[in-house]
């Protein structure tokens, strides 16, 4: 298997979908990891993904959304 990472996903900006789901910073975290796996993406680069989104704030969080997906 081809696994992928982080800048792979990047370049990508597969679809997450998180419009009409519950906002909270879990919540966002879970449906980005579930995609990122989808994605095709290593362990490793999973778990340096959700240690990015949680480094801050609530806004730290959507703008590495923001930075790695296209939101749906």
């Amino acid at each position: 298997m081809n696994d992928k990472g982080l800048m792979d996903l990047k370049h990508a900006r597969p679809e997450v979908e998180l419009i009409g789901r519950d906002g909270a910073v879990m919540s966002v975290v879970v449906s980005c990891k579930r995609a990122a796996r989808k994605f095709g993406c290593s362990k490793a680069a999973v778990e340096a993904l959700r240690n990015e989104m949680l480094e801050g704030d609530y806004q730290h969080v959507l703008n590495t959304v923001d930075k790695y997906f296209t939101v749906q």
